[in-house]
């Protein structure tokens, strides 16, 4: 949370591109809820009730609200871009002015390879897990309260059958980010190792060449870089676990919905144009859960 905090700060002077950038997204997310509407509607009035003169409002709507969807997305995806650069640049600029009243013990007891990695790799991980995260959090935040409420009024029983998953995905994501943070923490740090290594030893090469020391400095090389790649796998393993499990409940959920669904469609409560929104709805609803 502290780390977080602190990144706002960087945000602070650049508000209005970052507001910009929020009502970008939001204008994406709004847009990108029309086109299952509009397919409820040509199930339910043009198909089932036979009202062929709405079918050329309803397509003129659907293709409307893809347009503006996409012209959102890329007005979005360059102010989020413009933002991130902003922010990383301020943020190294930072880092080199702390560097430089730094005591000479710090740098002795660091390769140079190693503080290059935390003034050009690291601030690229803040940019992506914090401003990205960040902007991603906040779409998905309002991403989901649009759906819900679109689902209970849709089908208040439907929509609760769905939210019935939501605490199984919700501890799973909670056991998966806790874990994940220290084998990133671990891969980051291993990162910063083998660059600062690669560094020292690219400055040295001379001297391993002229003592015939080739050896020694791939077996150094080799190590150091089965380690990174070795965490790194760990993460990945653990998505590999994760990510698939995330899909299956979310999966299951939507084949209650259907179950449920399907006979409601039947004993003439719901219509089938209202169900295949719902399901729409709800496939759109686990995405950001996921996330």
């Amino acid at each position: 949370m502290k780390s977080l905090l602190r990144v706002l700060l960087y945000l602070r002077p650049h508000r209005a591109l970052a507001i910009a950038t929020l009502v970008c997204a939001a204008g994406a997310t709004a847009m990108e809820l029309v086109p299952p509407w509009v397919i409820k509607i040509i199930i339910d009035d043009v198909i089932q009730a036979k009202q062929t003169s709405l079918l050329p409002w309803v397509i003129g709507l659907l293709v409307g609200a893809h347009v503006l969807k996409n012209v959102f997305a890329s007005l979005r995806i360059r102010l989020n871009n413009q933002l991130e650069q902003t922010v990383v640049h301020d943020l190294r600029r930072h880092i080199f002015s702390a560097l430089q009243h730094l005591s000479i013990t710090y740098f002795e007891n660091r390769s140079t390879g190693e503080i290059m990695s935390r003034v050009t790799n690291d601030t690229e991980h803040v940019e992506r897990i914090f401003i990205d995260g960040l902007e991603g959090m906040l779409t998905a935040s309002l991403t989901l309260l649009g759906i819900t409420g679109l689902l209970f009024m849709l089908n208040w029983k439907l929509a609760v059958l769905s939210l019935l998953p939501i605490p199984l995905l919700a501890l799973s994501a909670s056991w998966f980010t806790s874990r994940v943070h220290g084998y990133y923490r671990e891969t980051r740090q291993s990162a910063a190792e083998l660059n600062g290594y690669l560094q020292d030893a690219l400055s040295g090469i001379r001297e391993t060449m002229g003592f015939g020391r080739q050896g020694h400095e791939q077996a150094r090389f080799d190590r150091l870089s089965q380690a990174y790649s070795e965490k790194n796998l760990k993460a990945m393993v653990l998505w590999s676990i994760y990510s698939p499990g995330m899909i299956l409940v979310a999966a299951l959920g939507t084949v209650l919905i259907l179950w449920y669904g399907a006979g409601e469609v039947m004993e003439g409560r719901l219509t089938l144009g209202e169900l295949v929104l719902f399901l729409s709805y709800l496939a759109m609803f686990y995405v950001p859960i996921n996330q």
